[in-house]
């Protein structure tokens, strides 16, 4: 014999509803038994909270043909980026179509729906940015400034130590001449160099 409280534990009810049910006739034997009453009497099945099912993913092997951000299943920057821009342009049109409908409540709220989206968009620049920064695809102005001033200063010492290089060959009789004359030619490229 169950329960009034064991059938409403197992249907998910109140004991309220089971005390009813049972004055209407149903029987209290079995669960069971109650359970094909209820449905045979047209009385609405128990409420059953279902759980998600989980499967577990297949175990991979160490870096056999696995993508990381597959696994993570993350959007790419880049794909983030594009979806902001459409949004802003979607919502650019539909501010352009409530001002052009003189709908004065959809002027409001299609404005901050642009403005919300353009923040959107500027966000997901600067995330695309970053990104693209830690994944060395771009460099900042002060790293390529320190590079090119490396490579230059390594150009500037082999044009000004070309004068001693030649000048002998250039002027045998007056090396200091010809060492003068090449200096001031390399002194002018250095200066054209560095004005372009």
């Amino acid at each position: 014999m169950s329960s009034a409280a064991e059938i409403a534990q197992a249907w998910g009810c109140s004991r309220q509803a089971v005390f009813k049910w049972i004055k209407k006739g149903m029987p209290t034997s079995s669960i069971e038994a109650a359970s094909s009453w209820r449905l045979g009497h047209g009385q609405r099945s128990a409420r059953v909270k279902l759980l998600p099912t989980v499967t577990a993913p297949e175990p991979v092997a160490d870096g056999v043909g696995v993508d990381p951000a597959a696994l993570l299943d993350v959007e790419s920057p880049e794909a983030v980026r594009d979806r902001a821009r459409k949004a802003e342009r979607a919502a650019y049109a539909l501010f352009q179509q409530r001002l052009a409908a003189k709908d004065f409540d959809g002027i409001n709220a299609a404005l901050k729906a642009y403005a919300t989206a353009r923040a959107g968009r500027a966000g997901a620049e600067m995330d695309f940015i970053k990104h693209q920064q830690t994944m060395g695809v771009l460099v900042d102005r002060e790293t390529i400034k320190s590079i090119h001033l490396r490579r230059i200063s390594a150009i500037k010492d082999h044009l000004l130590s070309i004068s001693d290089a030649l000048a002998m060959r250039c002027n045998p009789s007056d090396p200091g001449l010809a060492a003068l004359a090449l200096q001031e030619w390399a002194e002018r490229t250095l200066l054209a160099v560095s004005e372009s």
